[in-house]
């Protein structure tokens, strides 16, 4: 009697076999900031977010770490599952607490105290089971001491550099006015002729005369002000292209014409304005709209009407957060996930009636797929440095051979009133005596 002869099992083709083990093992996304600075002995928030594809459980765990900036092994700081396990012992005893909420996918940390000793990467790790597979983001840690509230930049050495010698002369010709006119201690002195520049700062003080408006800000005022000088001295073309003063009170839309993203990261799109009337929500309205070139339609995919609602569809999903308040003039959002697709014009509507005009503000976006290199600002500060040292000592001698001119001839104008006293009372008080 003969064995039955089992039946062979077929073996699954490789493709088939990999897309089983693909949707077995599901995978989780985890992002967190690359670079995060602090100063010593004030807390600071490591931010971690995460992204499941599988419903959370209880069996979820967050695992942060460390690693110093000279190297060593990883040194586990806190661990959390339902609850936050800080480290009992190690660099950051005592300093660790759970600042997320794991049902908003958060699983951000707090270190309070932090020290230069600290400088380092962490690591953020999340674990949902069944999904397995995930992404490793690190955060370095920069500590350092906090200084002076005013730091000088490249550009604002460049300001005080190329600036403040021009203020300096203007300070002085207006001294200089001030004294001639009788405004301050001194009279005027005969022969005294007008420059070119004192003129044109007395046709300035003429056109400043009060405006009367209503609900106009003085920063509009003066804006309109300036922007009759620049009529004055014939720059009103310049004026109208870098300003665009209207001819009427009315809105005014701040937003960068240009803005870079990193494919893959948060990007946020700011737009800002100024009215001359309050903001009221019940006539207050917005729209943000996509334009993907410029001979392309707009595509409406936010508006604000009483409160911001996304238009769907749009082809952003719901990558789109309204991160503005426009009761603060502020009207920005943030596009998350950038994709290279999201490149394009970015156009910011706003309406705040009763005023009449309504703002239009322009972005272009641009994504790029990697950061581009820090630019060295060296060889701009010192070509700065040099042509502002040069302006200041140019406009210095000139003020000083002025001042020497002038008082040379002050001095022989009155050597001459004194030659000609002298004369005169030669030829009337001393006459010659004759023989006797």
């Amino acid at each position: 009697m003969g064995l039955a002869r089992r039946p062979a099992r077929t073996a699954l083709p490789l493709p088939l076999l990999l897309l089983v083990v693909a949707a077995r093992a599901r995978s989780l996304e985890i992002r967190a900031e690359r670079e995060v600075h602090a100063f010593v002995g004030e807390p600071v928030t490591l931010k971690c977010w995460f992204a499941s594809s599988a419903p959370l459980t209880e069996k979820l765990t967050v695992d942060w770490t460390y690693r110093p900036l000279a190297g060593g092994s990883l040194e586990p700081i806190l661990h959390y599952q339902l609850d936050a396990y800080p480290a009992k012992k190690g660099t950051f005893r005592d300093r660790i607490s759970w600042a997320g909420d794991v049902a908003a996918q958060d699983a951000s940390i707090i270190i309070t105290n932090p020290t230069m000793a600290d400088n380092g990467t962490f690591t953020c790790a999340v674990k949902n089971p069944p999904d397995v597979q995930h992404n490793v983001p690190q955060t370095v840690l920069t500590v350092t001491q906090r200084g002076a509230a005013f730091q000088l930049t490249s550009a604002g050495l460049l300001s005080m550099l190329v600036f403040l010698p021009s203020a300096l002369v203007v300070c002085l010709l207006l001294i200089r006015m001030g004294r001639k006119f009788g405004l301050l201690k001194g009279g005027k002195k005969p022969g005294y002729k007008k420059s070119s520049i004192e003129l044109l700062l007395c046709a300035s003080l003429s056109l400043c005369k009060p405006l009367e408006y209503q609900g106009g800000s003085l920063a509009l005022l003066l804006t309109i002000k300036l922007s009759r000088l620049a009529q004055s001295i014939g720059a009103s073309s310049l004026w109208d292209q870098e300003w665009a003063v209207p001819a009427s009170l009315g809105m005014e839309i701040m937003a960068p014409h240009t803005i870079l993203a990193l494919n893959g990261s948060s990007v946020r799109l700011t737009c800002t304005f100024n009215s001359c009337y309050q903001v009221e929500k019940k006539q207050f309205s917005l729209n943000w709209t996509y334009q993907e070139c410029d001979n392309c339609s707009e595509d409406a995919f936010l508006q604000f009407k009483l409160k911001a609602l996304p238009i769907e569809p749009n082809r952003f999903g719901g990558r789109v957060e309204f991160t503005g308040n426009p009761t603060k003039n502020d009207v920005s959002f943030t596009l998350h996930k950038v994709q290279l697709d999201d490149e394009g014009l970015y156009r910011c509507y706003v309406m705040n009636p009763p005023d009449r005009h309504k703002g239009i503000a322009k972005i272009d976006l641009r994504v790029i797929t990697e950061e581009p290199p820090e630019r060295d600002s060296t060889v701009a500060v010192i070509v700065g440095a040099s042509v502002g040292g040069f302006l200041a000592v140019v406009i210095l001698a000139l003020v000083v051979v002025k001042c020497v001119r002038r008082k040379k001839q002050q001095k022989l104008h009155t050597d001459d009133q004194k030659t000609e006293e002298e004369g005169k009372t030669d030829g009337e008080g001393n006459p010659e005596e004759g023989p006797k």
